[in-house]
């Protein structure tokens, strides 16, 4: 399933965008992403960019960080 990330001049750059799609409930987990060349790519000049985008650009991105919101 597709998911969305934010661009590279937001304030939430490279993070998971905070809805529920496929078996991750990205509202209450928090995933903030990483790549080496994310900066230099075009595709991020975006507010939000598709993985699957990301992943048709073959950029190796990996996981920097992993939140878990507490229910209350």
């Amino acid at each position: 399933m597709d998911f969305h990330l934010y661009g590279k001049n937001s304030e939430l750059a490279f993070m998971v965008v905070p809805e529920q799609t496929g078996k991750i409930n990205f509202e209450k987990t928090g995933v903030m992403l990483n790549c080496n060349y994310c900066n230099d790519n075009i595709i991020f000049n975006s507010d939000m960019v598709s993985a699957l985008e990301v992943a048709k650009d073959n950029l190796p991105m990996k996981v920097h960080d992993i939140i878990i919101y507490p229910r209350n």
